[in-house]
């Protein structure tokens, strides 16, 4: 039995539709472990019946265990390793898509509300917001807010980013935190 190389099985796998890979991978999982079983029962009975046959035959049936059996088991396991991986990376891969969707939506908060919620004492300049830069002490406002483009800039310190940096640095979170918590906005 020819075995396959887990990216070449992954590339095939990609070409079943959506809603049809997990039935067949735990289909295929079971199917799998039961055939494992089924080959460790086997070799079971036979180490039994080697116990109560004379001493003579017993390279007999190593011989033939470890030509006839334990290859396929080997097989069999690789398979099914290889089945595990790739249960294991479709769920990764769905985690860390559900987890840019998430990204996307925080992203698209709008920064003025962020800003204004977490305390910026904003004032209007022209399509802009400034207020003093909570990042430094400043007597006069250089912190710049562009709810157009979605990101902000201080003149005095240097410290900019999008609304997700904003909430970060002001929050004092993590940026995971912070898209979970954006995310709800």
């Amino acid at each position: 039995m020819k075995t396959l190389s887990f990216l070449h099985v992954r590339e095939i796998f990609e070409d079943f539709p959506e809603g049809e890979r997990a039935p067949f991978l735990e289909l295929a999982t079971k199917k799998s472990s039961r055939r494992v079983k089924e080959m460790e029962a086997t070799m079971r009975g036979i180490m039994r019946q080697v116990v109560s046959e004379p001493r003579e035959t017993h390279p007999f049936y190593k011989a033939a265990v470890e030509v006839f059996m334990l290859p396929e088991l080997s097989n069999r396991i690789n398979h099914q390793d290889t089945l595990r991986r790739l249960k294991s990376s479709l769920e990764s891969d769905d985690r860390q898509a559900a987890f840019s969707a998430l990204i996307e939506m925080a992203r698209r908060s709008n920064i003025l509300d962020v800003a204004e919620s977490l305390g910026l004492d904003l004032k209007k300049r022209g399509r802009n917001y400034v207020c003093r830069c909570l990042f430094h002490k400043e007597k006069t406002p250089s912190f710049t807010l562009y709810p157009d483009q979605g990101h902000y800039h201080c003149y005095g310190c240097g410290e900019h980013g999008d609304v997700l940096d904003l909430y970060q640095r002001i929050r004092g979170v993590d940026f995971k935190t912070a898209v979970k918590e954006l995310a709800k906005w």
